[in-house]
């Protein structure tokens, strides 16, 4: 049964996991204020107005917070770990109440966290590479979505010799956020971190 549950488990992952991205770019899209006219955000959009347009109609946002959003995004958290934790295998376990919250909170936490050290990694190699790139849809998402967290940093620290230090230190930064914050939160029922 070892191999099936792991099977299984991967299984309820890659459909947890490619829905909540969805999800979580349609809500910083909109945090970042990004264009929505383009192909990408377009199918973004598409793919998570069924669950979230009558969801929005109980959750109002707050403050230009997209709550609806923020919601199912834990829903979606909590219900893979559930899931994850019914399947057979002695490595499968559904953490208690109080754990299973803070546990889904760690996950999400982590799922922004690495989603940004993507993007940020994707940058670095688009501006080496071809910086025509950024002309692209997908391209010019990605400036959007890490410009304003990117410009207070390189406010406070200016280029080392022409060298843009910003993406260094909130890599830094989000690697803190992992270690200090997700990371303890998730070890509160020694549960095994999913595939990220």
């Amino acid at each position: 049964m070892g191999h099936l549950g792991d099977f299984l488990e991967f299984i309820v992952w890659l459909f947890f996991s490619f829905y909540m991205l969805l999800v979580m770019l349609r809500f910083l899209l909109q945090l970042a204020r990004a264009n929505f006219h383009n192909f990408f955000s377009q199918l973004v959009v598409t793919a998570t107005n069924p669950v979230l347009r009558p969801l929005r109609r109980i959750i109002p946002g707050l403050g230009g917070i997209d709550l609806a959003a923020l919601i199912l995004l834990f829903v979606l958290q909590l219900g893979e770990i559930v899931l994850i934790g019914l399947l057979p295998g002695p490595q499968h376990n559904v953490p208690g109440s109080p754990a299973l919250f803070l546990v889904t909170i760690g996950m999400m936490i982590d799922r922004f966290v690495f989603f940004y050290i993507f993007c940020i990694a994707v940058q670095a190699i688009m501006s080496w590479v071809n910086p025509g790139a950024f002309h692209h849809p997908v391209g010019s998402l990605i400036l959007q979505l890490n410009e304003p967290l990117l410009r207070p940093i390189r406010r406070k620290f200016k280029p080392l010799n022409g060298l843009d230090i910003a993406p260094l230190i909130f890599l830094i930064i989000l690697m803190a956020i992992h270690y200090l914050i997700a990371a303890p939160l998730i070890d509160t029922a020694a549960f095994p971190h999913p595939r990220g």
